[in-house]
């Protein structure tokens, strides 16, 4: 769910240790599945660029929910992330148990 307070405060507290704040941290990243080059432009104008995000807090995975969609979209996703300088992650729990829900 889009909280602008809760995207606020993360953004805000980046520089907190762990365990600050009664054991809440600020460690946080902002991890965005992406099934086209146009979700980037939305991830970017409503989170990143809005909220001041550093790319390398920014994650990004492709979309899909068998091993043969992610393989089609993960080269796109991987040279987005290289183009603007984000982190990749692939979604394992697809990798390893392909279509699986749930684990």
């Amino acid at each position: 769910r889009y909280n602008e307070d809760v995207l606020a405060w993360h953004k805000a507290n980046h520089n907190l240790k762990c365990g600050s704040l009664d054991g809440r941290t600020s460690e946080s990243i902002f991890k965005f599945v992406v099934n086209s080059e146009e979700d980037l432009k939305e991830i970017e104008s409503d989170f990143v660029d809005k909220f001041g995000i550093s790319c390398n807090r920014v994650w990004l995975m492709p979309e899909g929910a068998s091993r043969q969609e992610l393989a089609q979209k993960r080269q796109m996703v991987v040279e987005l992330c290289k183009d603007k300088g984000y982190n990749y992650s692939d979604r394992l729990q697809v990798v390893i148990w392909d279509k699986v829900v749930g684990v």
